[in-house]
């Protein structure tokens, strides 16, 4: 049966534990022995020797974790040999489920699929259907909990943190901001994004053609257009941008002028491209997301290259899986929060009626 509790399963050495390769036993170490610890205290053993020195588990497997999971074994009916392994590991993780008693998970919410962005005249902008908002900090915390958050903030962290180097600039400003659990919104560099995403750029061709369409049944004069809908648009051709934003809702708008001379009408528009999503994590996935190999609670990411391809690598025991449901888990613990992104940039178009906009004014790559 395999593990249910978000943050044990995240640990390799606890996953390779619970099937007996090898279980934990004492002289074992590492996060996995801390995460066995923290679940233990959870489930209100004390173990103040192996947290005396910073006050939290010190993942050693030494004589009062044996004695812990003795006695964590008789009170089960279990052999009484003080290692953790199959069924040891798998009564642990029902206990813990009995004591949190989460509500049921409420997965992402399915995006509609969304006609073709039209416009109209007006400075509204079109209502942006985002994923349901969750409840937070509904789940009680747990030592477990805190740990895995303590160790993704530190390592999240753009003064230093090694995870930048892996996942890159984006996606871990992004992650570092939800794990600061204040829920307040994120601008993000959204011209940046349309510049390195292929399909994003595609999406945002269609959305000046449209726009231009528009402007050409226009009489003469100013007038103030916005997107009568939002489009779907997605942005994974890099882990950086698959793992900060991935799929979200774009719109245009702006200001535009209609004139007329000798040759016939020329159009004008400041032209604005916006988007908002909401950064969550769906607990129904299965995907690794990056896994953190943690031989001290963690000095690099290895990336997994899973978010496009659904495929995985071999990673070793004492390691962090991180996946959405551990993530997701967070969030209804209060450890983290989800939060809106959104950003906007604005290109000037000048094209004459009937000829397309020439690509070199709205190419995002260019500023």
């Amino acid at each position: 049966m395999s593990i249910q509790d978000p943050v044990l399963q995240a640990s390799k050495q606890i996953v390779a534990a619970s099937m007996n390769s090898p279980p934990l036993r004492k002289g074992a170490s590492g996060q996995g022995v801390q995460l066995l610890q923290a679940a233990l205290i959870d489930l209100g053993y004390r173990m103040p020797a192996s947290t005396r020195k910073t006050g939290k588990p010190d993942g050693i497997y030494g004589k009062e974790t044996k004695d812990v999971v003795s006695a964590f074994q008789k009170k089960n009916g279990l052999k009484q040999d003080g290692n953790a392994g199959r069924q040891t590991i798998a009564i642990l993780d029902q206990r813990i489920g009995a004591k949190n008693k989460p509500a049921k998970m409420v997965g992402r919410s399915r995006t509609p699929k969304l006609k073709p962005s039209e416009y109209k005249v007006g400075k509204k902008d079109p209502p942006v259907r985002l994923d349901a908002k969750r409840p937070h900090g509904d789940w009680p915390e747990t030592v477990r909990g805190y740990l895995i958050w303590r160790v993704l903030y530190d390592e999240t962290y753009l003064g230093g943190g090694s995870v930048r180097l892996f996942l890159g600039e984006v996606a871990s400003r992004s992650m570092h901001h939800y794990l600061r659990n204040t829920g307040r919104n994120l601008k993000i560099r959204f011209r940046q994004l349309v510049a390195e995403n292929r399909e994003a750029r595609k999406e945002y061709r269609k959305e000046i053609q449209q726009a231009r369409r528009f402007v050409e049944t226009l009489s003469l004069g100013d007038h103030p257009i916005t997107s009568v809908r939002t489009t779907v648009a997605t942005a994974y051709d890099s882990h950086n941008w698959a793992l900060a934003i991935g799929g979200y809702q774009a719109w245009g708008k702006g200001n535009a002028r209609v004139m007329e001379d000798a040759i016939g009408r020329y159009y004008e528009l400041d032209f604005e491209y916006k988007f908002k999503d909401r950064y969550n994590f769906d607990p129904g996935k299965g995907w690794p997301l990056f896994d953190v190999p943690l031989g001290s609670w963690g000095v690099k990411f290895q990336m997994v290259d899973v978010p496009l391809t659904g495929g995985g690598v071999q990673l070793s025991q004492d390691s962090l899986d991180v996946r959405d449901k551990l993530l997701y888990a967070l969030h209804r613990q209060g450890y983290a929060k989800e939060f809106i992104t959104h950003g906007s940039f604005t290109k000037a178009l000048r094209w004459r009626h009937g000829h397309p906009v020439p690509w070199e004014q709205y190419d995002p790559r260019r500023a």
